[in-house]
């Protein structure tokens, strides 16, 4: 467990109706309306057999309104808005980043919510790109395993500047 547990995750919780500061292109409005409608439906969804979209990449340059995004579907949702303090998850000792990192993603399946990997770039970077092939390509490996295994009953929403830069 880690040394510094709990302060992993920062809870945001929207008060505001957020459509009255998003004014989004046609495309990405109906985007976003789609996941919360999945979500909405959720259970419907999976009577038929079909899965509900549960993990979302919002890309682009700074100050387009993707972490004001994040907070859009969790207002729409009704969940609350857990943003994952990088700063805090990595440790300088071994392994313990990869532990913290389950201990989120565990949380996440305890408590639903919009779990917020903002500039994820930062832990995800491509490990064919990166010269540390050591502790950062172990976090790079748990981070993806849980995100492809992510199985909570809330989103995943990562934000990134710099789409190119992700791992594959």
């Amino acid at each position: 467990m880690s040394r510094r547990h709990g302060e992993t995750l920062a809870t945001l919780i929207p008060h505001d109706q957020l459509e009255h500061y998003m004014v989004l292109p046609e495309a990405v409005e109906q985007r976003f309306a789609r996941i919360e409608a999945e979500y909405a439906a959720r259970d419907r969804l999976r009577t038929f057999g079909l899965k509900p979209r549960k993990t979302v990449l919002l890309y682009g340059p700074p100050g387009c309104g993707k972490s004001l995004g994040a907070k859009r579907l969790a207002w729409n949702t009704g969940l609350p808005l857990m943003k994952v303090r990088f700063d805090v998850l990595i440790s300088s000792f071994f392994g313990e980043s990869a532990q913290n990192l389950r201990s989120i993603f565990s949380s996440a399946r305890e408590k639903p919510c919009v779990l917020l990997l903002d500039e994820c770039d930062f832990i995800a970077r491509s490990r064919t790109a990166s010269k540390d092939i050591g502790e950062v390509s172990r976090i790079v490996n748990s981070l993806l395993q849980l995100m492809e295994e992510y199985d909570a009953p809330g989103l995943l929403v990562a934000t990134t500047n710099l789409e190119s830069a992700l791992d594959p």
